[in-house]
């Protein structure tokens, strides 16, 4: 994955911690940013699929972590967590986990 990396990874700001109220939704899609996904979703599209499939679900934001071993999504309720959860662990290949946050 690195390899196929043209540019350099940036980080703009020391402070990377989320400003704005979790619950507002606002934010979420700016906030999350991951420089290495459009090397791996070129290289890997599963994951590109699933963090669409997440949005597409109703996460107010979705991610892939570090260089792609997953991608998570963020919902405001649970309820939509839990509807989400249940139909994407029916995908093909995906293992789907329900997690609350601690705070």
């Amino acid at each position: 994955v690195y390899r196929n990396l043209s540019y350099t990874l940036t980080k703009g700001i020391e402070n990377t911690s989320l400003n704005f109220p979790a619950r507002s939704g606002k934010g979420f899609a700016r906030s999350l940013v991951n420089d290495l996904e459009k090397v791996v979703f070129r290289r890997y599209h599963k994951v590109a699929f699933l963090k669409k499939r997440l949005l597409q679900e109703g996460a107010a934001g979705a991610l892939m972590s570090g260089s792609g071993s997953s991608v998570f999504g963020i919902f405001l309720t649970g309820d939509k967590a839990r509807k989400a959860f249940l139909r994407l662990r029916k995908e093909d290949g995906t293992q789907a986990y329900l997690v609350q946050s601690l705070s």
